[in-house]
C-alpha cells in the first residue's frame, strides 16, 4: 500500500518538473536570443577589446632643421674675413633648402697705379653683407650639387688715375652655380667642399673673381 502511494505522488509530480524544467529551458532560450539580438545591434560588444594602439611617431619640425654655414681667412698684404651663417630644412634625403646671411670685409694694402698695376700704398679696405637664399640637391651619396642667391651691399671703388678713386656704395646681385662633394654627419648633417661659379659677375660684382671655394657644414 505504501508503494502504492509513492508511485501515486511520482506520477501526479511528473508534469509539475516537466512545466518547471521547460520553463527553466525556456527562460534560458529567451536569455540566448536576447543576447543574440543585443550582439546584432552592437557589434562592437562582439568583439575582443584589443590592446591599445601603439602610435608611429611623428616628423617634428624641428628634427628637420640644419643650422650651419661657412667661414674662411686670409691674412697679410691682403687681408680677407668670410661668415656665412645659414639655416637650412631637410625637405628629404636629397633636398635641403635654406637662407642665411653673409659677411665679408676686405683691406688690402695695394692700390691701383692704372694699367692693370698693383703697388703698396694706401690701404683700401671694403665691408660687404647681405642676405642669402640657396637650394643643395644630393643625387647620389658623396656628392651635391646647388644654387644659391645673394643681394649684397658693399662699395665700387671708380678709379681715375694711380690712386685716384672714388667709391659708390650700392646693392648687387649674385648668383651662385655650385658643385662638390658632401660628407654625411648625424641623421641630417653634412660637410661640403667645392666650387661656385657667379654666372652675373662683372665689374660691379662685390667678390673679386667669378669663382669661389666652398667650405661649408650644417649639422
Amino acid at each position: 500500500m505504501k508503494k502504492l502511494i509513492i508511485l501515486l505522488l511520482f506520477v501526479m509530480a511528473s508534469p509539475v518538473f516537466g512545466q518547471v524544467q521547460e520553463r527553466f529551458k525556456k527562460t534560458e532560450k529567451d536569455t540566448n536570443s536576447q543576447e543574440q539580438t543585443e550582439n546584432r545591434e552592437n557589434p562592437s560588444t562582439n568583439k575582443p577589446t584589443p590592446f591599445a594602439a601603439q602610435q608611429e611617431p611623428k616628423s617634428d619640425f624641428w628634427d628637420n632643421v640644419i643650422i650651419g654655414g661657412g667661414v674662411s681667412a686670409t691674412f697679410g698684404s691682403y687681408t680677407s674675413l668670410y661668415l656665412s651663417p645659414s639655416v637650412g630644412y631637410r625637405l628629404n634625403d636629397k633636398w635641403v633648402v635654406g637662407g642665411g646671411y653673409t659677411y665679408m670685409y676686405f683691406r688690402s694694402n695695394l692700390y691701383y697705379a692704372g694699367g692693370g698695376n698693383y703697388v703698396s700704398g694706401a690701404t683700401y679696405d671694403n665691408t660687404i653683407h647681405g642676405p642669402n637664399a640657396f637650394v643643395n640637391f644630393f643625387p647620389f651619396n658623396g656628392f651635391y650639387t646647388g644654387v644659391q642667391y645673394e643681394i649684397l651691399n658693399h662699395d665700387v671703388p671708380y678709379y681715375y688715375g694711380a690712386n685716384n678713386y672714388e667709391e659708390e656704395n650700392q646693392w648687387t646681385s649674385v648668383l651662385w652655380l655650385q658643385a662638390g662633394i658632401s660628407q654625411k654627419i648625424g641623421n641630417n648633417g653634412y660637410v661640403q667642399l667645392g666650387l661656385k661659379y657667379n654666372v652675373l659677375h662683372d665689374y660691379d660684382s662685390p667678390y673679386g673673381t667669378a669663382w669661389f671655394p666652398v667650405i661649408g657644414f650644417m649639422f
